[in-house]
């Protein structure tokens, strides 16, 4: 048994029926999305209290829920197929203008200490990013979810 799964069956201990593992799998959905939000905003912020060019150790506030996503999608992943992300479109307008300003903030602390004019390649190649990762996100989803579907049923006929 891996520490996922030992981690999975203690927490299931804590709950006395399917319907509440069903809603602590619902509230930890939630704490997941808030977190990542919350360390994005955190990233922004050291981005801006800490000085000079070691602002730039801020996108270490990114690395706990980037870790224990990848961490999450490689134990899922043992078990079903990645979801295929169709595109970016379940995220709320709020989202969008959010995750633009918090990016933009973050742009403007790791800079602080330069003029504004000089940032402009830094903002363009978040927005050619950005637009890179909308394309391609959902491309690489649906073929990892391919390779995936083979190898489970692979898996399921050995």
């Amino acid at each position: 048994m891996s520490i996922n799964d030992t981690i999975i069956k203690r927490t299931e201990n804590y709950y006395q029926d399917e319907f509440e593992r069903s809603v602590a799998h619902r509230a930890d959905t939630v704490a997941f999305f808030w977190a990542n939000y919350s360390n994005i905003v955190l990233a922004a912020a050291l981005a801006w209290i800490i000085p000079g060019q070691a602002a730039y150790f801020s996108f270490l506030a990114l690395i706990p829920t980037a870790l224990g996503g990848f961490i999450a999608s490689r134990w899922m992943r043992t078990r079903i197929p990645t979801p295929q992300l169709r595109n970016l479109s379940h995220l709320k307008a709020i989202e969008w203008v959010f995750l633009g300003v918090t990016l933009a903030a973050w742009i403007l602390g790791l800079g602080k200490d330069t003029p504004l004019l000089a940032q402009t390649p830094t903002f363009v190649g978040a927005i050619v990013g950005v637009v890179a990762a909308l394309v391609a996100l959902p491309l690489i989803s649906k073929a990892q979810r391919a390779r995936d579907e083979r190898r489970l049923a692979s898996n399921e006929e050995d």
